[in-house]
């Protein structure tokens, strides 16, 4: 999936597609908090990764004996449920936490307009790491792209080498 960044929607938004069914956001240019919640967004997703992986290890110890699915020589598998479970659990929360905070950012359905097709075939999918960093890799760019070119707007407006006003001296 392509993002395409439309017209202005007004002074103030940016209508930006995520998808090739037409759904769309809206961004704001001049909300300069965006840039400071995606920072910190991506600052709590390592964390998460990080508690995630001290998680492992504390399975690992507590599961050392009994791996999670495991198979015999004929083929067939073993799954310890309890484990596999708990695993689950931990990962679905973090996906989940993961699919509001880019909510927040970007406007509540912005996950279910992205992966529209996704959730239609399943209304209850929950996007894993992989289809939240697609998004955010996705989204990157665009946010750059808008945010320099609302620099240079804000340069060209107010910078040094814009004209000034009207010398007195010109006044006849």
């Amino acid at each position: 999936m392509s993002y395409s960044i439309g017209k202005k929607v007004s002074s103030q938004l940016i209508k930006v597609e995520l998808n090739e069914y037409g759904d769309y956001i809206l961004i704001n240019p001049g909300d300069y908090t965006l840039s400071k919640r995606f920072s910190e967004l991506i600052q709590w997703m390592e964390d998460k990764q990080a508690e995630l992986g001290k998680l492992a290890s504390e399975m690992n110890e507590k599961y050392k004996d009994t791996p999670m699915i495991s198979a015999d020589k004929e083929g067939n598998a073993s799954v310890d449920t309890e484990q596999l479970s708990l695993y689950v659990k931990i990962k679905n929360e973090l996906y989940e936490e993961c699919q509001r905070r880019i909510g927040g950012l970007f406007g509540q359905d912005v996950l279910k307009k992205y992966f529209r097709a996704l959730y239609e075939i399943n209304p209850d999918f929950v996007p894993d790491e992989e289809c939240i960093m697609d998004f955010l890799e996705e989204i990157s760019p665009v946010l750059q792209t808008i945010y320099q070119e609302r620099a240079r707007q804000i340069n060209q407006k107010y910078g040094k080498n814009r004209k000034q006003g009207v010398k007195r001296s010109d006044i006849p």
